[in-house]
């Protein structure tokens, strides 16, 4: 098995101890047994604690009242289990993270970084291929599944589909604009579904380029029109899906109704941020205007670097495809595509919570942790209805429209 590991990746603690406070680490079988059995030190407060959370039948550890893991110490924000018995004594949830490791083609698994972490939002500390062998050994600790099979690949050859993306890598920088990027991918991915899988190769890439090129800029040119109303609803409840943060009902700092109707409240173009994450700052649908205002979105030069980063990484990764992200080669592509507009709208609400009419690179970091957190991790987005609505969201019709007006 062969690691592959991008160069422009770096991770190093910060113990900034978000990940022991936001989200829950389930645990394995194994782990339930060595939990109790640590040898904590006589009169350690750690002898008395209650590792475990159930819930809906699976097995977490366990939050105090605070919302701090129980492990964590406050006075360091490093984990007690650590500290005592050394890193292998954790949960394997939570010597992972923030690594994502994926198995993609045969014979190869690819690491990247969760943008949930601050460090790697940042891309802090040392870098990934200075910790090969960690992250090799935990990568053989998980059941990654199976390589990319025909079905994921839609028939095409590896070196084909390497090649597809390594052009859509290197041509994203051919369109200085946010919103012709995203336009070039989803032009792009349904320009790659018209070809024959015979005649696919880099030259009739290089020769597509021109078309996909134009036609960015022809659909530029255009008036950006209105987002019809079954569009902007779709819209809306994908929004909230990429939102919702299921670790506040697991440690009951939200309850199944009440989050229902936040949901509801955001698909019929009200609520916000508050309703859907316990950790989110004010900002609200209606303040953010999403669909209702001027078809350029004030933002502060380079804001959505950070957006763009990750859109790279996840396709050079090719983590945007297969078992990890529950789609095939194209599909997995419109998910790329269909990435900006949540964030775009995830980072005007953090704005209209600030009462800032300009997003500028802080919104967008906080937009693409709260994003990046349930891609590829979020059961619902896996599901027909949420299927479903993608297919409502990336209309032809619809989906530049939305790229220009949310």
């Amino acid at each position: 098995m062969r690691l592959d590991v991008l160069e422009d990746q770096r991770f190093s603690c910060r113990t900034c101890s978000n990940c022991c406070r936001n989200w829950h680490v389930e645990l394995l079988d194994d782990e339930i047994r060595a939990l109790p059995a640590l040898a904590w030190p006589e009169g350690d407060p750690c002898r008395s604690v209650s590792p475990f959370l159930k819930f809906s039948g699976r097995t977490y550890l366990a939050h105090a009242a605070d919302g701090a893991c129980v492990y964590l110490n406050r006075g360091n924000g490093r984990c007690r289990i650590h500290e005592q018995f050394g890193m292998e004594a954790k949960p394997l949830g939570c010597r992972l993270f923030p690594f994502q490791i994926a198995r993609t083609f045969e014979g190869q698994v690819s690491v990247l970084g969760r943008n949930d972490c601050p460090a790697i939002r940042d891309n802090y500390g040392q870098p990934f291929d200075e910790q090969r062998r960690d992250i090799d050994a935990l990568a053989r600790e998980l059941p990654l599944g199976p390589a990319f099979d025909p079905q994921v690949l839609d028939h095409l050859s590896r070196e084909q589909v390497q090649a597809a993306v390594e052009f859509a890598v290197a041509l994203l920088n051919a369109f200085p604009d946010d919103r012709g990027k995203v336009l070039f991918l989803y032009y792009f991915t349904d320009w790659l579904a018209t070809q024959s899988v015979e005649g696919l190769s880099r030259e009739t890439l290089g020769l597509g380029f021109p078309e996909i090129q134009g036609h960015v800029q022809k659909v530029l040119a255009l008036p950006a029109g209105r987002v019809g109303a079954i569009h902007r609803l779709a819209f809306r409840a994908l929004l909230a899906q990429h939102l919702r943060r299921d670790e506040d009902v697991v440690d009951g700092r939200a309850w199944r109704i009440p989050r229902a109707i936040a949901i509801a409240r955001i698909v019929l173009g009200g609520g916000g941020l508050p309703g859907v994450g316990a950790v989110f700052p004010p900002g609200t649908i209606r303040q953010a205007r999403l669909f209702t205002g001027d078809t350029h979105i004030a933002t502060a030069s380079g804001a959505f670097d950070l957006h763009w980063r990750m859109v790279r990484l996840k396709l050079a990764s090719f983590q945007f495809m297969g078992r990890s992200a529950g789609r095939d080669f194209l599909n997995g592509l419109r998910g790329i595509a269909l990435l900006y507009p949540f964030v775009v709208a995830t980072a005007r609400l953090r704005a209209a919570g600030r009462a800032s009419a300009v997003v500028d690179a802080q919104d967008v970091d906080f937009a693409v942790g709260a994003i990046d957190h349930a891609v590829g991790r979020q059961p619902i987005l896996r599901s027909p209805l949420a299927r479903q609505l993608e297919s409502f969201v990336l209309d032809p019709r619809a989906f530049p429209m939305i790229v220009r007006r949310v």
